[in-house]
């Protein structure tokens, strides 16, 4: 759209949305990774290396 010379906010609001749309997929990702991984991790004796993952995605997250 850059490229093309299209109307600035016609841009803005598509990096509005394609960031909207990463922002689901992540929530997703991480219902999912919770809801399975987690428990398994736990489950297998990982409950270190487990909470330490989720720590540094909290830290990155801010």
């Amino acid at each position: 759209m850059v490229e093309e010379d299209k109307y600035c906010v016609d841009i803005l609001h598509q990096t509005q949305a394609v960031r909207k749309a990463l922002e689901k997929f992540e929530t997703l990702l991480l219902e999912s990774h919770l809801r399975t991984c987690v428990p398994e991790g736990v489950t297998a004796g990982n409950e270190g290396t487990i909470v330490q993952e989720l720590l540094q995605l909290v830290d990155t997250s801010r």
